[in-house]
């Protein structure tokens, strides 16, 4: 055993698992019909729906009250055919396509009292509650009577002697280590321990009540193939690299043109097959067919209208303006719903491909529609049919394709009379064997493919009471019911326990279950244990592959993106540096303009403020000169020329003085200084401290 199931061999989803194979393991042994080993939880409300006309929200609201189990319309539509096959119903009227259904009683029937299983249950909580006060130290004073009765009906799911030596057998390859029933009793927690007293106790202090332990163990046995209906385990398929073509009506449903009963299902089914990895497809001739559908309904007035989008105008799920709007821009609506458009006429077909479905063979096809189509555009309609199942009918070949998960490509249709009368032509070409799925499907089968693998979007809540006794009224139904899940729980041994294990791997028993709803017949020893665990393990294998090369491709791409990310981000800081770059060499120019501007500006005032020190300079110089002349011609009283001398004497240093005040240079670097202070005080006003330095 690996470390995965050793891990949860014990869970209740194991043993949940197991059971569910017992229960379909008889039926799918003699029909590989999973639907058809249904038949016990159905045979309760033919009883009581007879002669009743079968309809399918009836039909669900019954399994959803009575079992918890919602079931969407559609698949109870599919599985009209199966309740037929059961004998549940019958058909009263009936066309190529569709029929009338009645129910019907099974030939034996069987007394039932709810009431007196209901009183039974009643009595068996009021035991417990009392059992609990009596026994206050087993830590269960908080329990209420629905807490103490699902933990009761856990244990004796889980003191099952079928079904605890088959766990132990499948856990530990032995047998003889599940036998728990032995004089020394094993009790694996406080809950078992509760629950094994509180039976000694009723034998004693209830004995009505303890005669239906064995039965209330037998209904216990049974919801939990009921509960495994009802929320199956979270699983997809591996559909990787299938391509899911789907016709105009139900890419009309998707996008919500036909009410939204019928947008919910197509939106569900088509959101399952892309977790699955599938890729969803549309044919542009599908295209224009539903451009057709959508013109010829908005042609007409409101009383001559007639089709789904029409009554789903008047119920009020949709609108003439929506209708227009897809109508007008299809393509973008499709795409949004996660739908590719393939344009099959510029598809370039091989020569092999073509010799798998010749130009002859579409127009047969074609032909063949045509006769059992109606209306005005049933000669297009046809044409477009055709075309569409030679392209999938092409690219596929016709390999034999037992199950749905093998057929890379595929229509899926609402049309009953595409599907049958693709596969009656194709059987008399010789093109599809039986047990093969052709290359059309119902839509409905493909619904109930996907309820069987993950259940409908919403879980109903239903209470361990009412289980019980639904789970009790199948047991009476159908007496051999739990005598075919012992049997097949004995057959688990030690020499097998991989095979059965194996089973159990296989996701809600698709495997079988895709091989019906695809429309293919039983397969040969289909049941035998070595056969299906060697076909998984060399599936398991393949996938393990599959997903080993996936995680390589996914690695590759996220350190390829990685790169491209790294390149980008460097290509973009060089681009930036070049703008600041550049934009810095503006800046510098124009901050280089406007100090040229304000330089030029004082050069006036420089050539100015040097001439008037000139000027004062030199009136110095003259005011000087006539002083001292007059204070010597006072001073001395001398004449003129003795004067002259005088001054010239006395003046000479002084007059040096001003005459070089007077000078050039010194006028130059008084006025040089003065300017350099002006250009430096107007650069700071305007901030272009940095080019001060150049002022001089």
């Amino acid at each position: 055993m690996d470390e995965r199931r050793g891990a949860i061999v014990s869970s209740a989803e194991y043993r949940r698992d197991l059971i569910s194979l017992a229960f379909v393991g008889t039926e799918l042994a003699k029909s590989n019909d999973f639907f058809l080993a249904l038949r016990p939880l159905f045979i309760p409300i033919a009883q009581d729906l007879a002669p009743n006309y079968f309809e399918p929200p009836a039909f669900a609201q019954e399994l959803q009250d009575r079992y918890g189990i919602s079931v969407p319309e559609e698949v109870c539509g599919f599985l009209a055919g199966r309740l037929n096959k059961m004998g549940l119903i019958e058909s009263v009227a009936s066309t190529e396509t569709s029929a009338i259904y009645k129910w019907k009683s099974p030939s034996a029937l069987h007394s039932y009292d709810d009431a007196e299983v209901l009183q039974v249950i009643d009595a068996l909580v009021d035991r417990l509650i009392e059992f609990r006060d009596e026994f206050p130290s087993l830590v269960f004073n908080e329990h209420q009577g629905a807490e103490l009765l699902e933990m009761f009906i856990e244990h004796l799911k889980g003191t099952d002697t079928a079904l605890e030596k088959a766990l132990a057998t499948l856990q530990n390859g032995d047998s003889a280590k599940s036998d728990l029933r032995g004089e020394k009793q094993i009790y694996k927690d406080e809950k078992s321990y509760f629950c094994a007293r509180f039976i000694v106790h009723l034998k004693d202090a209830s004995p009505t009540i303890y005669a239906w332990i064995s039965r209330l163990s037998n209904a216990a046995l049974v919801s939990e193939f009921v509960l495994s209906l009802r929320d199956p385990p979270s699983r997809v398929l591996n559909l990787r690299g299938q391509v899911v073509y789907l016709d105009a009506p139900l890419m009309m449903d998707l996008l919500g043109c036909s009410g939204k009963a019928l947008a919910d299902a197509a939106s569900y089914t088509l959101k399952y097959l892309q977790a699955s990895s599938a890729y969803i497809r549309i044919l542009d001739h599908s295209v224009d067919e539903l451009r057709g559908n959508l013109r010829a309904v908005l042609a007409r007035g409101a009383q001559d209208r007639y089709g789904k989008s029409h009554d789903a105008m008047l119920r009020g799920e949709t609108t003439e303006l929506y209708l227009r709007s897809v109508l007008e821009n299809a393509e973008d609506f499709i795409e949004r719903a996660g739908v590719s458009i393939v344009t099959s006429r510029q598809t370039a077909y091989t020569s092999a491909q073509m010799a798998a479905f010749s130009q002859a063979d579409e127009d047969g096809l074609a032909g063949r529609l045509l006769a059992t189509y109606a209306g005005v555009n049933a000669p297009l309609a046809s044409e477009r049919d055709a075309k569409s199942v030679a392209h999938v009918a092409r690219l596929r070949g016709f390999v034999r394709v037992p199950r749905f998960s093998e057929a890379k490509h595929i229509l899926v249709t609402r049309s009953a009379l595409l599907f049958h009368k693709t596969n009656e032509y194709l059987r008399q070409l010789n093109k599809l064997e039986a047990g093969a799925i052709g290359p059309v499907i119902l839509a409905d089968h493909v619904a109930a493919m996907v309820w069987l693998c993950v259940g409908d979007q919403e879980r109903v809540e239903i209470d361990s009471k009412r289980l019980l006794l639904h789970a009790d009224r199948m047991v009476r139904a159908s007496p051999n019911v739990i005598a075919t899940i012992r049997t097949r729980l004995n057959e688990v041994a030690p020499q097998n326990a991989q095979q059965f294990d194996a089973l159990m791997q296989v996701p809600r028993h698709t495997q079988f279950a895709l091989d019906l709803v695809g429309g293919s017949v039983a397969r040969a020893q289909l049941w035998d244990p070595v056969e299906i665990y060697n076909e998984v393990r060399r599936d398991t294998a393949s996938e393990l592959t599959a997903e080993h090369r996936r995680k390589i491709r996914l690695e590759r791409q996220a350190h390829q993106a990685a790169a491209r990310s790294l390149k980008s981000g460097l290509t973009s800081v060089t681009e930036d540096k070049l703008k600041l770059e550049e934009e810095l060499r503006r800046r510098d120019q124009a901050d280089k303009s406007r100090f040229e501007a304000i330089q030029a500006g004082l050069v006036a005032d420089r050539i100015l403020f040097e001439a008037v020190i000139r000027v004062i300079g030199i009136c110095l110089a003259v005011i000087w000169l006539v002083a001292v002349i007059a204070l010597g011609v006072i001073n001395e009283e001398i004449r003129w020329a003795k004067a002259v001398e005088f001054v010239a004497g006395l003046s000479s240093g002084p007059l040096a003085v001003l005459l070089g005040f007077c000078g050039r240079d010194s006028i130059r670097a008084i006025a040089e200084r003065y300017w350099t202070g002006r250009l430096e005080a107007r650069l700071k006003a305007v901030g272009l401290e940095r080019f001060a330095h150049h002022a001089g």
